[in-house]
């Protein structure tokens, strides 16, 4: 049983008012390869999602839906919000491709 932590990043327009969001989903997956014949399991453990988005006026991603620990030193403060908007403000000006 192999256990794997990622986090998937999807800009979008949730209240469709032209200014796009960051949903930030952070997920624990239990995969195990060895269950003969080629087969395997993937189980998804643990997950939740935060959406980060703009206080009205603002230039920048400000706005955090739900607080947790995220840098896991022990409480929730400050630091862990910075870290959610450094990372959603770093993901929106990637630009997306059509794969083209």
């Amino acid at each position: 049983m192999e256990t794997s932590k990622g986090i998937l990043l999807t800009v979008l327009d949730v209240n469709k008012d032209g200014v796009q969001e960051v949903k930030i989903e952070f997920v624990t997956r239990e995969t195990d390869f060895d269950l003969g014949s080629g087969n395997f399991s993937d189980t998804i453990v643990n997950s939740y999602a935060v959406l980060v988005s703009k206080k009205n006026g603002s230039t920048t991603l400000n706005k955090a839906s739900v607080h947790g620990d995220i840098d896991q030193d022990g409480d929730i403060d400050m630091e862990d919000e910075q870290l959610l908007f450094d990372l959603a403000n770093t993901v929106i000006k990637f630009k997306a491709s059509s794969g083209n």
